[in-house]
């Protein structure tokens, strides 16, 4: 099976732990898009995958490349290059794609959901025209390697600051999922031919609220913190004055009020078809730490 991958060296970690495990088998023969090849040297060790050097906003520097026949394309890159890929794979007449989407496309906030339900609803009906086959895999928030810019970011901001802000009380409800769990499934994925034109929310094992993830981390830290708590329209008032000041600044309204959403999925979809079952966030949480620890992150 020739398998054209891109997104390979997404901060998720994704990328490259499916790498070790597809790696295993020598039927799979991988191909990777990479941008930057200064972010390539992990792949060096891989016997059996082609590096394409291009860039996924313009197919045409690397489309003739590929002189392969493709049976796959796993997207793992950023969801804004998902058009170009169908594109790709119109041209090539690839006929399976497994991408990776977002639980974002629930958010009550438009501007965070519209741009993934558009993207989503043109590859049904690409899909339907062209008569190839997607699979969509929407993670909740992805942590775990050491690198995600998500719980990361939490776990640098705990280790070195007792003074913790929260929105709101910090009761807004999260399900984060180990990135190996989403790598896992879709290793499994590859090879179910009997799964068409599918949709699975992806979640973690346990329901937390941000206040007890706080806990939680600053526990597996050994870190003593005070949580401050800014009520939404002290944060609101806060925003605006940064965006005054920072006329860069490029976060949303929007985004930071996403922030405060619940963020809470049923993955039984997926544990039916593939029995997903994701790591519980204890566990996740220790592991992360530990890697972060390892890379000189955190002490």
């Amino acid at each position: 099976m020739n398998i054209l991958v891109t997104g390979i060296t997404c901060k998720t970690g994704i990328g490259e732990y499916l790498l070790e495990k597809i790696n295993l088998n020598k039927n799979y023969k991988i191909m990777c898009i990479i941008r930057n090849i200064s972010k390539i040297n992990f792949l060096k060790k891989y016997d059996n995958i082609e590096i394409i050097t291009g860039d996924l906003n313009d197919i045409n520097s690397f489309e003739n490349k590929i002189d392969k026949n493709i049976d796959l394309i796993i997207h793992l890159a950023g969801i804004q290059y998902t058009l170009n890929v169908i594109e790709l794979m119109i041209k090539k007449r690839i006929k399976k794609l497994i991408l990776i989407s977002s639980t974002n496309i629930f958010s009550k906030y438009k501007k965070i959901s519209n741009f993934i339900k558009n993207i989503e609803t043109e590859i049904i009906n690409k899909a339907n025209k062209f008569k190839f086959n997607y699979i969509i895999i929407r993670p909740t928030m992805i942590y775990g390697n050491g690198e995600d810019n998500n719980i990361k970011k939490l776990i640098i901001f705990i280790d070195k600051y007792p003074l913790i802000p929260i929105i709101n009380n910090g009761g807004t409800l999260i399900q984060p999922v180990f990135y190996k769990d989403i790598g896992e499934v879709v290793i499994k994925l590859i090879e179910r031919n009997d799964l068409f034109n599918k949709v699975y929310n992806l979640s973690g094992k346990d329901i937390i609220s941000y206040k007890n993830l706080i806990f939680l981390i600053s526990k597996c830290l050994n870190k003593k913190i005070i949580l401050i708590n800014l009520p939404t329209n002290i944060t609101i008032i806060l925003f605006k004055i940064i965006k005054i000041i920072f006329k860069s600044f490029k976060i949303s309204l929007e985004q930071i009020l996403g922030f405060i959403e619940n963020r809470v999925f049923d993955y039984n979809d997926a544990y039916v078809d593939f029995v997903y079952e994701p790591m519980n966030l204890v566990d996740g949480i220790k592991m992360e730490i530990e890697e972060m620890r390892r890379k000189g992150y955190i002490k």
